[in-house]
């Protein structure tokens, strides 16, 4: 993801709660509310790639797949920028 590009503390806090947000949507469940997402202007590329991978899923399995793999992005920045 685009945690390469994040160098200060500040801008990894705002790539956190963007994985943080897009987790909720994706466990939501609802389909809609992803492609609302997708449409938004204000949201980074990465995220609207990670949407439509979702949305693309075949089944449960590759659903979870999709959260889980976000999930781990989310508990590294965690960790490894010691955030609680």
């Amino acid at each position: 993801m685009a945690t390469a590009e994040a160098r200060h503390p500040y801008l990894l806090v705002h790539l956190r709660e963007d994985t943080r947000l897009l987790i909720r949507i994706m466990e939501g469940g609802d389909n809609f509310e992803a492609e609302r997402w997708i449409r938004e202007d204000g949201i980074p590329d990465w995220m609207r790639h990670v949407l439509a991978t979702f949305l693309r899923a075949e089944d449960r399995f590759a659903l979870a797949n999709v959260i889980g793999e976000v999930k781990v992005v989310e508990d590294y920045i965690t960790t490894g920028c010691s955030f609680n």
